[in-house]
């Protein structure tokens, strides 16, 4: 975030802060407070877009894949109500909708909530407190006002609509404080100990089933989240993730959900009276009386069934729904002695087939449920944080709303719904991690702060590279000649057998040979161990580094860049059998490659090693070349040696097997060929998904096997089959 853009973001997360205070607290300052966090953003990022051009540091990437899930379909809503209002077949009062949907594919694209992107530093105890304002209010109006639902300040009606908004938005406060609750310590649990419990007493009162409903859908997706992204995150995530207490985090886990569950059975044994009204109310409604709630709510959507199916294609429109009941009243398809007191089915997903057929249905189910699958996916692998946990629980419980209430008839749940799904995406949505899962590219408003080197910058060593060797000869030369700027140049050789070695020599490398290998990550730290510059480059024989990426490394490790990052991601840009691929499993490729050297180092993975650094990280301007495959033959042995390794690592994990083998082939070849558009790539792009999916299959068949099985699986010639 550049220094100019730092205010307006900084009043945007202070909006969004009291957004989240006054939220139902304070009656009308929630949608002006949505405006200005939405303005404020937007304005932070178009300033922040025009000083990033002259930057040795790029902006961040952009949105992730759990955002992108998002953005889409909301966007498909957004412009299905606007063809709806310009046709005629909704009122102009929707495009507030489009209003909303815009501002928030403003934020979605935007990299501002990144500023204080920890959600649980002012968010989420923002939340917290609007929580136990939400349960004192909802208190007050039930014991000092006599009102048996208390619905805040949302009005009220015969069937307690105000109620239910009320008691869905103080569910989403209760659920943010339960994150805030598995997140931190000190006063901040404490307030969202209290947040949950009064939030949850909110809900009790107001009675909205359907709120309770989306807490059970919420509190299972995190629980299942969290429980088996911890399971899986691997040793040295955690000792690489800057965010305190993370250790102490997980056994809190347990207790949480316990707590959670607890107050989920009050809540449920609290609205005793209306479950048990269900089965009156459905026996009247068979009677043909839909004076209730659930026979209202069977009548509706019952009604919008058949409303959706009279038009299947393109749905009666938005605000068809009430003309299509008085046609399906004199049809007789709806009997006479069924009164109807609304006009929206309680149900958004049949409100969106009613009035926007299959196309609408379609749409709705993704913009609720996408988001629910690409974070668990997301926290499973162990790319956890407080905010994807929050991003998790609003959308979840949005979703499980969303099957009995029509949450877009109400401007309030709609820029909740919005907003919050929104901003936590986004703030969940790093563009790297640097080994650790939640460790977040987060870079500092001061890295674009220009200042001059001192003297002793500029005398001391300021960059080591370090780099491993085999059978180099061929390319060692070009690539020593691309970091000539550096103090010092390391290169480990593991044995060469050409001129390797006195190539590197002759460049003026500091060349350490050994005998054994010990796998890519062990061999790297041999390397790091011999430099003695603050900052450290870590190339590959077969990449080369530009003009443009040099200037941005000289900038980083001069010190022209004030505060500057832990470590920093290059942009590499890879050549197949000489061409350069745009797309396919190498398409947006950024390896994190020059980092602190106190603050860096390689993972001990035999194959596919990383750096380890924590954050903030940044991405620099510049490209690095990368001639990784000179020909298919080169192709095919690499593709074998690396499935061989993999394999090991593979079978240390107990992973393995034929069926995983070949589910995981073809998905690999699925996902580069077809979904990451390799096939615009051409022959090579063909050639490469094939490789890259038999690699998969090897490496997980291999894995499957005992260890002398797959060790002569793997030497036999042609082992890892051919591409052609």
């Amino acid at each position: 975030m550049t220094p100019a853009a730092r205010p307006f973001a900084l009043a945007a997360h202070a909006f969004l802060a009291l957004y989240l205070l006054l939220l139902l607290t304070v009656p009308g300052a929630a949608s002006p407070l949505a405006g200005l966090t939405a303005l404020s953003a937007i304005t932070a990022a178009i300033v922040d877009a025009r000083a990033w051009r002259r930057a040795p540091v790029l902006p961040p990437k952009g949105p992730s894949g759990a955002m992108a899930v998002f953005l889409v379909p909301a966007a498909l809503w957004g412009f299905i109500v606007l063809v709806q209002i310009l046709s005629g077949t909704a009122p102009i009062k929707f495009g507030n909708q489009v209003i909303v949907i815009v501002a928030i594919v403003a934020i979605g694209l935007s990299r501002v909530p990144w500023q204080l992107a920890d959600a649980s530093r002012l968010l989420l105890p923002a939340a917290a407190v609007g929580a136990v304002g939400a349960g004192g209010l909802a208190l007050w109006q039930s014991v000092v006002a006599g009102i048996p639902r208390p619905h805040g300040w949302l009005g009220a009606s015969e069937l307690g609509t105000g109620a239910i908004k009320f008691g869905d938005l103080s569910a989403v406060l209760a659920l943010l404080s339960l994150v805030l609750v598995l997140s931190v310590r000190g006063w901040r649990l404490v307030l969202g100990l209290a947040g949950v419990c009064m939030g949850m007493l909110a809900l009790a009162l107001s009675q909205a089933r359907g709120g309770l409903l989306g807490v059970l859908v919420a509190v299972a997706a995190l629980a299942l989240a969290v429980v088996v992204g911890g399971a899986r995150r691997p040793k040295e995530a955690i000792d690489t993730v800057v965010q305190p207490g993370a250790r102490r985090v997980r056994p809190r886990v347990v207790a949480t959900v316990t707590i959670a569950t607890a107050l989920i059975a009050a809540t449920a044994v609290s609205m005793s009276g209306r479950f048990a009204d269900i089965e009156p109310q459905i026996e009247r409604y068979q009677r043909g009386d839909a004076h209730s709630e659930t026979g209202q709510r069977l009548a509706l959507w019952q009604a919008a069934v058949r409303t959706g199916w009279s038009a299947p294609w393109t749905g009666v429109g938005l605000a068809g729904f009430g003309h299509d009941l008085a046609r399906q009243k004199a049809a007789g398809e709806i009997p006479p002695s069924i009164q109807i007191l609304y006009r929206q089915p309680h149900n958004e997903y049949l409100a969106a087939f009613a009035g926007a057929g299959v196309p609408g249905l379609f749409v709705t189910v993704l913009m609720f449920w996408l988001p629910v699958l690409a974070l668990l996916l997301r926290i499973a692998r162990g790319r956890d944080s407080p905010a994807a946990r929050a991003a998790l629980v609003v959308s979840a419980a949005f979703a499980g709303f969303a099957l009995t209430d029509s949450m877009f008839d109400r401007q309030i749940t709609v820029i909740a719904f919005f907003l919050l799904v929104t901003w936590f995406l986004r703030m969940a949505g790093t563009p790297e991690t640097a080994g650790a899962g939640v460790a977040r590219a987060n870079l500092l408003a001061s890295d674009l702060q220009a200042t001059g080197p001192g003297p002793a910058a500029a005398q001391a060593a300021r960059l080591s590279v370090a780099i491993i060797t085999k059978n180099e000869g061929h390319r060692i030369v070009r690539c020593l000649q691309s970091v000539a700027f550096a103090d010092q140049i390391v290169v480990v050789d593991s044995g060469s057998e050409d001129d390797t070695v006195s190539l590197a020599r002759g460049c003026g490398a500091e060349v350490t040979e050994t005998a054994d290998w010990p796998g890519f990550g062990v061999q790297k730290n041999r390397a790091l161990a011999a430099c003695t510059a603050p900052w450290v480059l870590s190339i590959d024989a077969d990449e080369v580094v530009t003009e443009p990426l040099r200037a941005s490394i000289e900038a980083i490790v001069t010190g022209r860049v004030a505060e500057p990052a832990h470590g920093y991601w290059l942009v590499r840009s890879s050549r197949f059998c000489g061409q350069t691929m745009h797309f396919g499993n190498w398409r947006n490729d950024r390896v994190l490659r020059l980092f602190r050297r106190d603050q860096g180092r390689f993972s001990d993975d035999l194959v596919h090693e990383r750096v380890l650094c924590p954050q903030p990280l940044g991405v620099l301007r510049g490209t690095l070349e990368h001639d990784s495959i000179d020909s298919i033959e080169d192709a095919r042995e690499k593709t074998a040696r690396y499935a061989r390794a993999g394999a090991v690592a593979l079978r240390r994990r107990g992973r393995g097997g034929l069926v995983s083998a070949w589910t995981h082939a073809v998905w690999s070849f699925i996902r580069g060929y077809g979904f990451r558009l390799g096939f615009l790539d051409g022959r090579n792009g063909l050639r490469l998904a094939w490789l890259t999916a038999l690699g998969t299959y090897w490496r997980y068949r291999w894995a499957g096997m005992p260890a002398a099985p797959q060790d002569a699986a793997a030497d036999t010639p042609g082992g890892a089959g051919r591409p052609d």
